[in-house]
């Protein structure tokens, strides 16, 4: 997934709940004063080592829960039109 935001809060919005549900470390941070290439090169390779560390229950759960929001989502899109 790709956030691309002008405000900062929000992209630390993101940020936060993606380090919330264990995402974190696939939250690269590229564009700010804080955005060195090493800094970028090594976030990456942390993504690329942990890849394996989630197992396949874990993500039947996550989309088992994406489909209930998803469901939610389309229910109320269809009850506001």
């Amino acid at each position: 997934m790709l956030f691309v935001s002008q405000k900062t809060a929000a992209l630390e919005g993101v940020r936060q709940r993606m380090q919330a549900t264990g995402l974190s470390n696939y939250c690269l941070e590229v564009h700010s004063t804080k955005a060195e290439k090493s800094s970028v090169l090594e976030q990456l390779s942390t993504a690329w080592r942990e890849r394996n560390l989630v197992i396949e229950e874990h993500w039947s759960t996550a989309t088992g829960d994406l489909r209930k929001k998803s469901d939610q989502l389309n229910r109320l899109f269809s009850a506001l039109h």
